[in-house]
Order: C-alpha cells, then structure tokens, then sequence
C-alpha cells in the first residue's frame, strides 16, 4: 500500500469523461411520488429589467417513477404560486388570486389543507400560507408530468406539472368506450 503515486500512474492517459446523464432541459414525462424539498415565498426585483416578482413555491424532488421515464427519479420539479397579475404575450391576463386558489387546490389535493382564517390582513395570510409551505418539507405527494409543442415555436416543449391525489399507471387504466355516442 505504500507504493509510490508517481509508480502507480506510469503509462496512465487521462480520457475525457463524457457526460451520460440526464439531459436536464429535456422535459420530465412521468407519473411520479415525489417529496417535497423546500416550500417558501421568494419577492424581489428582477436585476436585469427592473420587473418585481412575488411567488409561493414548492421545490419537489422524484423518488419513485409509478409510470413513464425511470430516468426521472432525482429530478428536481418547482411549481410556483404568483402573487402579482401578469399580462401573457398572448394577452391573456394571470390573476394572482387564481393562482393561490389554484395553490389551495393543490395543497389539498395532497392531503396538506390550509385553513383559510376568515379575519386576516393579506400580508399575515401571506405569512402564515408561507409557514405552512415551509411545514411541509419531507411530505410526499404525487404528481403526474407531461409536454406539449409550444403553438408559436414546435420546437419548443411546454411543461405541465400537476399534483393529484393517486397515480396509477396508464397501462393499468382501463378505457371503458360502452358510452361513447358515435
């Protein structure tokens, strides 16, 4: 064991290591339990524009893939809650209150309910929402992953992240057509 280094690498021609894992800006397809990693609020202003943003989030990791793409697992998935309206290229108008609605959806879907207090100032609702985010890391959850073209740019993959309350693999799905009009 006490061989001397400069003996052991004689002849020895480093190769260049080839990077063979997950290729990240691919989209996650799958079906997945995942565990949530870190649940907050993040508000600032963006350096490079100016723009303010003010978000809940939950940071997600995949642990078991139930249906689709084994090379999921270890990916992280952040979906997040905005808090400011926003004004889509197409148009169309992101209310903030859709989105916390959207948020308490989820959160409920997963089994994390949070009760609304009726009298609340909108900054402690905030708060105590944001606690509660925080409160979950550790909880899993289910989530179900997909993507589609974007209209304007093929090219382009649109990720879609929804949280459900049980995953089954679609092969296990059966499609019942007994009512299907045509």
């Amino acid at each position: 064991m006490n061989e001397n280094i400069l003996d052991l690498l004689e002849g020895f021609v480093p190769e260049i290591t080839e990077d063979d894992s997950i290729d990240f800006s691919q989209p996650i397809k799958c079906g997945a339990l995942v565990v949530i990693k870190e649940g907050g609020r993040n508000r600032g202003e963006k350096k490079d524009s100016g723009e303010k943003y003010d978000f809940l989030y939950l940071k997600m990791q995949i642990a078991e893939v139930i249906d689709g793409e084994e090379k999921s697992i270890g990916r992280f998935i952040n979906k997040n809650y905005a808090l400011i309206d926003k004004i889509w290229k197409d148009g169309k108008v992101g209310k903030a209150v859709d989105n916390v609605k959207k948020l308490l959806r989820d959160l409920h879907t997963m089994g994390y309910d949070f009760n609304v207090p009726q009298t609340i100032e909108e900054e402690d609702f905030y708060e105590a929402l944001t606690v509660h985010l925080g409160g979950l890391v550790d909880k899993t959850a289910y989530m179900r992953c997909y993507h589609f073209a974007d209209k304007d740019d093929p090219e382009k993959r649109v990720q879609v992240k929804n949280i459900v309350n049980e995953l089954k693999k679609r092969s296990e799905v059966k499609k019942d057509n007994s009512n299907v009009p045509f």
